[in-house]
């Protein structure tokens, strides 16, 4: 139960006598949990004018009143309700399937969040502290960073509830206390946690923009390239060094939202991470977030003014959580035959920080019936984006010479002049020389191009078959490098059970 004041000046009116025309105050004791009609009773107002000799205009002035008190708290309710979930339930759970660490949250966003937060706050804080201030970042400016993202970058409202309920569930999880970091002299703030899903964007403050950048590769096949014609996709995520936290944190996510018109759907990820690296909804649309090449400076994203960085507020937006959106929530009745060009187009209005190289895939089978295609390379900077597909194969060399395969790196092969690449020439050679593209022999291609080394150790190799909705997962286990771990066979209802 809390208490909500609110005051207001009802002006004199012709119909009310001016001892009538007087200010108050009412106190709304209101719980999450109360029935509003039932809840008017608890409100006590400071100064209610009434008199018997009031005429009928005075009386529907004062029921003007009573209505307007009742829409008032209402609004208090929702605030509420928005604030606190109902007796701050777990709506989520840590659980395992077939040895490797699975987290399923469901509910509100908020609530999702919470149970994200309440689950793995000792996880979230240590990436915090060990890996994004310790090894990723630049500690010296990072407050400054922090304020750029706060001041120029927006994401969907519901996402920023997911990561406050994130925060409130490890705050009650662990305390003030246990949210403290060592490194900024202060406890983490919600901030933190934006900041930790804008790694894709801010990635630059540890790697030069201008790098040759070997972070992550994915390949995919469909059709008259795979055994029984059901899409097959595999990737390797590289980032880090080995035996990292982030080779060690790795977990899968079942994501079951309650607000209407969203999808299930799973994520690899880890602790503290909401946004879609590679994740599939129910549907089997899935996406897998690549780096590209030509990263942008920051002065070409913001104009520097006197050691200042001046643009237009809340401009840019967070790819991984773009790329979630596009997943989580069911596209316009336009388009839900064709998702790869639903993932296209909502890339196409976000303007991004960064370069990006996207693999999209969907089920063969539902294509096939709508005409959409089965999968398809998204290539985005800020300067802009272009949606590549098999047809645009034999562009550059080196040609992929089917027209049911894609391969993917870490560079733009149709937005901007493609670049040589020892990785992508490997995987061209391999799916050429491929009579059909199973998800094992997939799996062992990009086992083939992975890479062992820091910067760019292989976190984990996933691989999904959207068709059949089942999964094939390599997590690093003890001293195994993900690449060599033998994959994990996993279904959607192990997943969502």
């Amino acid at each position: 139960m809390q208490t909500m004041v609110f005051s207001f000046m009802f002006g004199r009116r012709p119909c009310l006598p001016a001892r009538h025309a007087v200010p108050f105050t009412f106190r709304v004791k209101v719980s999450h949990r109360m029935n509003p009609l039932n809840a008017i009773a608890c409100m006590r107002l400071s100064r209610l004018p009434f008199d018997k000799s009031l005429s009928l205009g005075h009386i529907i002035f004062m029921m003007r009143i009573n209505i307007f008190c009742f829409v008032v708290l209402l609004f208090a309710q929702s605030l509420l309700v928005a604030r606190c979930p109902a007796a701050r339930e777990v709506n989520g759970r840590v659980t395992t399937v077939h040895g490797l660490r699975v987290l399923q949250v469901w509910g509100t966003h908020y609530e999702m969040g919470y149970a994200h937060g309440y689950l793995l706050a000792d996880d979230i804080v240590r990436l915090l502290e060990e890996y994004m201030l310790a090894k990723l970042l630049d500690v010296e400016h990072y407050d400054t960073t922090r304020q750029l993202l706060h001041i120029y970058t927006h994401i969907p409202p519901v996402y920023w509830l997911e990561l406050q309920g994130m925060y409130d569930g490890m705050r009650d999880a662990l305390g003030d206390e246990g949210l403290y970091s060592a490194t900024l002299e202060t406890v983490f703030q919600p901030l933190d946690l934006f900041a930790w899903n804008m790694i894709p964007e801010i990635f630059r403050l540890y790697f030069s923009s201008r790098d040759d950048v070997h972070v992550c590769s994915s390949i995919s096949g469909w059709g008259a390239g795979t055994p029984d014609g059901n899409l097959v996709f595999a990737r390797n995520l590289e980032f880090g060094s080995p035996g990292d936290l982030l080779e060690q944190q790795a977990l899968i996510i079942a994501y079951r939202p309650s607000t209407p018109l969203q999808h299930d759907w799973v994520s690899f990820a880890w602790p503290g991470y909401i946004g879609c690296l590679s994740g599939m909804n129910e549907v089997g649309v899935g996406s897998a977030l690549n780096l590209g090449n030509a990263q942008p400076e920051l002065d070409e994203l913001l104009l520097p003014l006197d050691g200042l960085y001046i643009g237009i507020p809340f401009f840019y937006g967070s790819i991984s959580l773009t790329l979630r959106q596009a997943i989580e929530q069911w596209p316009l009745l336009c388009r839900w035959g064709n998702p790869v060009e639903h993932v296209y187009r909502l890339v196409q209005r976000q303007p991004v920080a960064g370069s990006f190289d996207i693999h999209v895939t969907a089920p063969f089978r539902l294509t096939t019936v709508t005409g959409g295609i089965p999968a398809g390379i998204v290539e985005c900077t800020n300067a802009g984006t272009v949606l590549r597909t098999a047809a645009d194969n034999s562009a550059a060399a080196p040609v992929l010479v089917p027209r049911h395969f894609l391969a993917v790196t870490n560079h733009h092969r149709k937005l901007i002049k493609p670049i040589a690449c020892s990785r992508y020439e490997k995987l061209v050679e391999l799916l050429n020389g491929a009579k059909a593209l199973s998800i094992d022999t997939a799996l062992g291609f990009e086992r083939e191009v992975a890479q062992r080394n820091a910067p760019f150790n292989i976190a984990y190799r996933v691989g999904w078959m959207p068709d059949l909705r089942e999964f094939w997962v390599c997590f690093s286990d003890s001293n195994v490098s993900a690449a060599d771990v033998v994959p994990v066979h996993i279904t959607w209802d192990e997943l969502m059970k």
